[in-house]
C-alpha cells in the first residue's frame, strides 16, 4: 500500500528477468523474433539477457530529460531577457522617480516660500488697510462733529431769524398805530410823521438785516451740503476699504486652501514614490 511509479516496478522486474520482453517469460511473437533474420530482433532479446536493456531505457529517460531541461533552459533564457528587460525598465522608471522626488521637492520648496511670501505681503497690506480704515473713522469723527456744530449754529441762526421776524412784526403794528394816532391827534402830526421816518429807516434796516441773514443762510446751507458731500464721500471710501479688506480676507483663506492642498498633493506624491520604489 505505497505509492510508487511504474517505472520503479519496470526497474526491478528487469533484474529477474521476470519483466515484459523478458527471456525468462517469451510472448508468442518473440519465438518468430529470435528466428527472424533481422539482427536488431535477435539483439533485443540478447541485451535482455545480458541485463543491458534496463540501462539503455534509463539513458533514453536521462536523454529525455536532458531534452526537456534543455528546453526548460531555453524557457529560462527567454525568461532572463524578459526579466532584464523589465528590470532595465524598472531602472529606469527608478531614475524617473528618483528625479520626480527631486523636482517635486524643489517645487515644494518653491511653492512654500511663494505661499510665505504671499502671506506675508498680504499681512502688510492688510495692516495697512486697518491703519488707513482707522483715519478714516478718525477723519469720519471729526467731520461729524463739525456737521454738529453747524446745525447747532444754523439753529442759532434760525432762532434769530424768528427773533427778528418777530420784532419785524412788532414795529410793522407800531407803524400802523402810529399812524392811526396821527389821524387822530393832528396837533402831534410833524412829531408822528418824524417817529415815522425814523420807523421807516429803521424797517429798511431790518430789510437790509433779514436780506443779510438770508444770504448768510444760504452760503450756511451751501456749506452744510458741502459737508454732507464730502462724508457721502467718505462713506463710500471707508466702504470700499471695508470691501478690499474684506476681499484681502478672502484672499489670505484661498492662499491657505491652495498651501493646505499643495501639501496634500505633495504627501499623496510621496505615497506614490513609495509604492514605486517598493515595486
Amino acid at each position: 500500500k505505497v505509492p510508487c511509479r511504474l517505472k520503479d516496478i519496470i526497474d526491478l522486474l528487469m533484474d529477474t528477468g521476470v519483466g515484459a520482453h523478458a527471456y525468462s517469460m517469451i510472448q508468442q511473437d518473440m519465438v518468430d523474433a529470435i528466428l527472424s533474420d533481422r539482427t536488431d530482433e535477435r539483439r533485443f532479446l540478447f541485451e535482455e539477457a545480458a541485463g543491458i536493456s534496463k540501462y539503455k531505457n534509463r539513458k533514453q529517460a536521462a536523454l529525455r530529460k536532458l531534452e526537456s531541461t534543455e528546453q526548460d533552459l531555453l524557457r529560462l533564457k527567454d525568461i532572463v531577457a524578459e526579466v532584464n528587460t523589465r528590470v532595465n525598465s524598472l531602472k529606469r522608471q527608478v531614475k524617473k522617480a528618483e528625479r520626480y522626488k527631486q523636482y517635486s521637492d524643489e517645487l515644494k520648496g518653491w511653492e512654500i516660500f511663494l505661499g510665505k511670501a504671499a502671506i506675508d505681503e498680504l499681512s502688510l497690506e492688510r495692516r495697512d488697510l486697518f491703519g488707513k480704515k482707522d483715519i478714516l473713522s478718525d477723519s469720519k469723527l471729526n467731520f461729524d462733529t463739525a456737521v454738529t456744530s453747524l446745525s447747532a449754529q444754523q439753529e442759532k441762526e434760525r432762532k434769530n431769524l424768528t427773533d427778528l421776524d418777530r420784532d419785524l412784526t412788532r414795529i410793522s403794528s407800531e407803524v400802523y398805530e402810529k399812524s392811526e394816532a396821527a389821524h387822530s391827534i393832528e396837533k402831534d402830526i410833524s412829531i408822528l410823521r418824524e417817529k415815522k421816518e425814523n420807523a421807516k429807516a429803521v424797517k429798511e434796516k431790518n430789510e437790509l438785516d433779514i436780506t443779510a441773514l438770508g444770504k448768510r443762510k444760504e452760503i450756511l446751507k451751501e456749506q452744510i451740503e458741502d459737508v454732507l458731500g464730502e462724508l457721502s464721500k467718505l462713506d463710500e471710501i471707508l466702504e470700499q476699504m471695508t470691501v478690499n479688506v474684506d476681499k484681502q480676507n478672502d484672499l489670505s483663506k484661498i492662499s491657505d486652501e491652495k498651501v493646505l492642498k499643495a501639501r496634500q498633493t505633495a504627501e499623496e506624491l510621496n505615497q506614490k514614490l513609495i509604492q514605486l520604489e517598493s515595486q
